[in-house]
């Protein structure tokens, strides 16, 4: 089989099977672990520049959930009791009293109830007054597996909300508390929720909803079966050889194989190559203007 010809997963296993000179086997250990490279670097070469063919085919929405004034009557431990009921729960959001700001998480409520339990004891001085309830965290699609920056806000049509690293984030905007209408200016990714799907945070919390578009890398699996979708990387079929050569890569490097050089190499091309085909990289450009002109940016 050529290495154009390379369909499936299960192809790309024998032929990493085959060239690392072992059994054909896809059930032994042995096989467990070029599975185990096929897929990581499967996982790699997706995340690693902005495929088309990797990317989902219409962006993620966040839909962000304006602020809630409340009048806090008391706060006893970590139990505060408000003035008024609440139809939906609050619980997963943040509050402050706004006279002191110390941020709190709300681990639980009952929609329809005045009373919400904090995450820890509450420690300040203020007990009572005006308070506030807002959700700054958001989860991203269950099928993202990376999010590419800057993302955008929906009718904002310059600059973007640029994805910054968690120590940049906290050292900019502390835990994220800073508020503005209508606005936001960077996101972090911060956790897996209880589902396993990314979480961001933004800041400054927007005060009203507003609408978060942002493009994704969708997951994608390969279950070694030789067939179907399930079993069909995203690349093109001409493509698909390059995963192997840098799955080879990783099994001959674990058996400290001088032969790991040349798989890399091998595969190292045919990426610039990839790259070079379907990654702008801001490369000059030239294209008929009106009056058959050439012109080149």
């Amino acid at each position: 089989m050529s290495l154009e010809d390379l369909a499936f997963g299960k192809d790309l296993l024998f032929y990493v099977l085959k060239f690392a000179g072992q059994s054909a086997s896809t059930t032994d250990d042995y096989a467990d672990q070029a599975k185990a490279a096929i897929r990581s670097n499967y996982w790699e070469l997706l995340c690693l520049e902005k495929w088309p063919f990797a990317m989902a085919s219409s962006p993620g929405v966040i839909t962000t959930v304006a602020k809630s004034a409340v009048t806090v009557s008391s706060i006893s431990g970590s139990t505060i009791t408000l003035s008024a009921t609440i139809a939906a729960s609050m619980a997963g959001r943040k509050f402050y009293v706004d006279s002191n700001q110390a941020v709190y998480r709300i681990s639980a409520h009952t929609a329809g109830t005045g009373t919400l339990t904090l995450d820890a004891t509450y420690v300040e001085t203020e007990t009572s007054g005006a308070g506030t309830i807002y959700q700054d965290e958001y989860a991203l699609n269950s099928n993202c597996m990376k999010v590419w920056s800057p993302i955008s806000l929906r009718g904002q049509f310059e600059g973007g909300i640029d994805i910054i690293s968690p120590d940049l984030f906290k050292a900019k905007y502390g835990v994220g508390q800073t508020s503005a209408i209508g606005v936001t200016d960077a996101a972090t990714i911060i956790r897996n929720n209880s589902s396993g799907n990314m979480q961001i945070q933004i800041a400054p919390w927007s005060e009203d909803r507003i609408n978060i578009e942002y493009d994704y890398t969708e997951f994608a699996d390969l279950d070694f079966s030789g067939a179907g979708s399930a079993d069909t990387p995203k690349l093109r079929k001409e493509d698909r050889w390059v995963v192997a050569e840098f799955a080879l890569f990783t099994v001959f490097r674990n058996k400290d194989d001088t032969l790991a050089d040349s798989a890399y190499i091998r595969a190292h091309r045919k990426l610039e190559e990839m790259k070079g085909r379907l990654i702008p990289y801001g490369k000059p450009q030239m294209w008929a203007r009106s009056g058959n002109s050439l012109s080149i940016r």
